[in-house]
């Protein structure tokens, strides 16, 4: 603003305005971010230092504004981890270079762990009431992750939130373009016309009633709903926006409604704040529903502040922040990370200034020229404003930090034109030019933290793969300390059931001796002993060492073998071309040592394997694209927390059918969940099925829900028994891991899946069951088949009492 008032008043010209003292950050950092930006780089500097896209808008040093040591942050058990600029690093230099996907996990899962070390053992100054300096832990509050666009916040939230540290995104856009917006429209349209079924109906699936499609048949419940818009219609013309709203999230089957999401916290403060800004914008008059609702319409085109839309933290509790690099100005925070460099977007029209004149040239590609002004420097115009923009805006984001700045680094496909490699490596002088990575980046990033001072940073060295997962230790409690003077978090009472559920949670949360977390992708596929039930010798038939035999136990193996299954086309002319392909891009480097040739020859062969009667005498390259869904994911209510679905009775309900081979599982299971308090189950129910098949001929073909396993149920040494793979060594195997458990619920998504998808819907003719196929012992034509099952192939349909029993628990807790 003072810039701007300058250069209204005076010269025209470019306006020089500085700041050379920074009263803010520690000293340390401050001579860190001096030497990186100016002149330590990989490149050439000139003048003050980086230039920023333009050649009078370069960086400044500053100098620190109060003394002190170099890092006032402190980490006891590492002290590398404190130095104020830390440069993390993800070699790329194997072979195939990795690409985008897997690097930008790793630094997820890195980012979390070096958060876990801060929150473990940092300390940083605190100084109260102008008492005598001190320490004190790090909180996560303490913390702000940086990332480009909203997209990139999402595996952050994931990885942190997978070490249970509390973590909110935060100034992620307008309210009024947020999901709570289109609820509420919903919820007036609903209440404007509370006649119109397809209304009523569109508002029964939202938020604040949370209905599944097939309580949508029901003509009673349709017409109870529209009774209760026409009540609401009438409250909010007497209440106004603001009042209604404090009323309506009262209700208890509202509330109920609202508690199924694991992010309540978020949907209610984005509802409130839309309410907030409805009431704001209609002056608080008493408006009908239908007036309410053109006023939503308005908000949605109409040009709000920027501070009154923007979205608010979810929550006032201590917590990580996520936010974009622009949110972040003109704010500071303790410890900034930017995990994930960018390279700038080039897509959209061509921007630029030109002698005097502004550009919009939304046809960059047509051929047309004024003097010096081609399509070729339209083009390099518009990339050098754009390049400018984008280093402006990672000035932004370095700068945010007090006591530590961490960056990551990754020479992915298109990263030498990211501004960090700029930075990093190219010309500080001339960030225009074309930037080269050394060919031995370590080097050149030793050499590079050398230049800066290595009293000040830190290079790290960051694993693709294998590193371990840091927790957050439990805090300390003062002794004496309990009841209410503990810390609590503010919104842990009362709705420990409300959260999201699946099968690895079931089996997990509810009785945590029963089976260690198996999520999809093969993260509980290890390997099982087999000679638990093989006696001494060979039996009649034995496996050759080859194939998928010959590949190594673990959840890595496992994910490798999810993704090529879920890319490739097994009924498809050309599938070994695909599956050479898919190994070739996910197989290399994953597992070392492994022959890939073996491991093409395994899959080939599995998916080749005829899968016997249960299905219908198919194999998986018999089922055509248009048959098989692949990653079929499903996510459905669970009771409210009045009325909640219970672990052992969903347990017991299976044990009830004797016909069952796991009957005596799912009774054991049901004791183990009665030794201690039985847990309730409500919110929402979620999981993903490797592959949905449709099977069979004519009219009424069958579903089955499939789900891949790499297990190894093998021991050492040159023969491998074909019992390992027979049935009875499948069924203890899946006992063990708790398979049944997961196909029972598999069975019950698919139920309802069916149910509302499939016309004329009959569950005894059209639901097949659950296939779970241990791919190692499926060797094609040669695999073994005892009593007419062939070996690795394990098929199982819960009878249909069954299923409508542990649905019916699912679905209003048995009641």
């Amino acid at each position: 603003d003072i810039a701007a008032y300058l250069r209204a008043i005076g010269d025209p010209g470019m306006v020089r305005f500085e700041m050379r003292r920074n009263f803010r950050s520690d000293p340390g950092l401050i001579a860190a971010t001096n030497r990186l930006f100016g002149g330590a780089g990989g490149g050439t500097a000139g003048g003050d230092g980086f230039r920023f896209g333009h050649r009078d808008i370069a960086y400044v040093q500053v100098s620190a504004g109060r003394k002190g040591e170099a890092a006032s942050l402190q980490v006891g058990s590492r002290p590398d981890a404190a130095k104020p600029l830390q440069i993390r690093w993800v070699a790329t230099n194997t072979k195939p270079k990795p690409t985008v996907d897997v690097v930008r996990p790793a630094i997820a899962e890195d980012l979390a762990n070096h958060v876990a070390t801060l929150l473990n053992d940092g300390r940083l100054p605190f100084v109260r009431d102008g008492r005598e300096p001190g320490e004190r832990r790090v909180g996560a509050g303490d913390i702000c992750v940086l990332v480009r666009n909203h997209a990139d916040a999402d595996p952050v939230v994931d990885a942190l939130r997978g070490r249970a540290i509390p973590v909110v995104k935060s100034s992620v856009g307008s309210v009024v373009d947020s999901p709570a917006a289109q609820q509420w429209r919903l919820l007036l349209s609903a209440m404007a016309a509370p006649g119109d079924g397809r209304r009523v109906k569109a508002f029964g699936l939202g938020w604040f009633v949370g209905l599944e499609p097939e309580d949508l048949l029901d003509e009673e419940t349709v017409a109870r709903l529209a009774q209760r818009c026409a009540t609401w219609a009438e409250e909010v013309a007497s209440r106004g926006a603001m009042g209604f709203y404090q009323s309506l999230r009262a209700e208890k089957a509202v509330v109920d409604a609202l508690h199924r999401s694991s992010e309540v916290d978020r949907r209610l403060t984005d509802l409130e704040h839309v309410a907030e800004i409805l009431h704001r914008g209609t002056n608080g008059r008493l408006l009908t529903a239908a007036s309410l609702l053109r006023a939503m319409d308005d908000l949605a085109t109409a040009t709000i502040d920027e501070e009154i839309g923007l979205r608010r933290i979810e929550s006032d509790a201590a917590a990580v922040q996520v936010m974009t690099m622009h949110a972040a100005k003109g704010l500071e925070f303790p410890i900034v990370l930017v995990p994930y460099p960018k390279a700038p977007n080039n897509k959209g029209p061509n921007v630029y200034s030109h002698g005097g004149r502004r550009y919009v040239d939304a046809a960059p590609d047509v051929e047309w020229s004024d003097g010096d002004l081609d399509k070729a420097r339209r083009k390099s115009l518009s990339q050098e404003e754009i390049l400018g923009d984008e280093l402006r805006i990672m000035y932004v984001a370095y700068t945010r930090a007090r006591h530590q700045l961490v960056l990551w680094w990754a020479n992915t496909h298109g990263m030498a034109s990211s501004p960090l490699a700029k930075l990093l490596f190219g010309d500080h002088a001339d960030p225009t030019k074309k930037t080269t990575i050394p060919s031995d980046e370590g080097a050149s990033l030793a050499g590079l933290v050398g230049r800066i001072g290595t009293d000040v940073a830190h290079l790290e060295e960051v694993p693709l793969r294998g590193a371990p997962v840091l927790r957050v230790d439990a805090p300390p409690v003062a002794q004496g300390v309990v009841g209410r003077e503990a810390a609590f978090p503010a919104n842990a009472r009362g709705r420990n059931s409300m959260r999201r559920w699946s099968f690895s949670s079931m089996s997990r949360v509810l009785k945590e001796d029963v089976v260690e977390e198996g999520a999809g992708g093969g993260r509980d596929e290890g390997r099982d002993g087999a000679s638990a039930i093989l006696e001494s010798g060979e039996g009649p038939a034995s496996y050759p060492r080859n194939g998928l035999l010959t590949m190594p136990a673990g959840t890595t193996f496992g994910t490798l073998v999810h993704a090529i299954l879920e890319e490739i086309d097994p009924s498809s002319t050309d599938v070994e071309e695909q599956v050479n392909s898919a190994v070739a891009r996910h197989g290399a480097g994953v597992i070392p040592g492994a022959d890939l040739e073996q491991l093409v020859a395994g899959l080939l062969k599995a998916v080749r394997t005829p899968l016997g009667p249960f299905f219908l005498d198919k194999t998986l390259a018999d089922v055509g694209a248009g048959d098989r869904l692949p990653e079929m994911e499903f996510h459905f209510a669970l009771p409210a927390s009045s009325r909640p679905a219970s672990s052992r009775d969903i347990a017991m309900a299976a044990a009830m059918d004797d016909q069952s081979p796991f009957a005596g599982y799912f009774a054991e299971l049901g004791r183990r969940w009665s030794d201690g308090p039985d847990q309730p189950v409500s919110g929402l129910m979620t999981g993903s099925i490797d592959a949905l098949l449709r099977l069979g001929t004519g009219d009424r073909p069958r579903f089955f829900v499939v789900d891949y396993k790499s297990n190894r149920l093998d021991f050492d040494g040159d023969t491998l028994d074909h019992r390992a793979y027979g049935q009875e060594n499948l069924r203890v195997a899946m006992e063990a891991h708790q398979y049944p458990l997961q196909a029972l619920l598999y069975c019950v998504a698919l139920h309802r899946f069916l149910s509302t998808r499939l016309a004329g819907y009959d569950l005894d003719r059209d639901l097949g069951g659950a296939g779970y196929l241990f791919l190692r012992g499926m060797v094609g034509a040669d695999t073994p088949v005892v009593g007419g099952a062939p070996n690795g192939v394990l098929g199982w349909r819960p009878s249909s009492e069954t299923i409508l029993r542990v649905n019916s628990i699912l679905k209003d807790g048995g009641a």
